[in-house]
């Protein structure tokens, strides 16, 4: 997956995020952490790495990566990030 280059993201203040385009999605802290690594080009394990590194008590793995999936998938389903082969 890569990140929709029509989408803004924007954050104002610590913990809080939105993303444009030409929808809205407001982040909390745990998407703020998914969304600047997928920017830095995270795969699956470095966003796991990185909610790992961002909070000090988190769930074991398996968790973080269904809690991964699911953002992605969201993400994906509202047209914030698009398929690898997506123009």
């Amino acid at each position: 997956m890569k990140l929709n280059p029509n989408v803004v993201f924007r954050q104002d203040e610590p913990g809080v995020a939105v993303l444009y385009v030409p929808q809205t999605c407001a982040l909390n802290g745990s998407g703020i952490a998914l969304w600047k690594a997928l920017e830095a080009g995270a795969d699956k394990a470095g966003l796991v790495a990185a909610l790992k590194a961002t909070f000090e008590v988190c769930p074991d793995d398996a968790t973080l990566e269904r809690d991964v999936d699911a953002f992605l998938a969201e993400l994906l389903q509202q047209g914030f990030l698009l398929e690898e082969n997506d123009v």
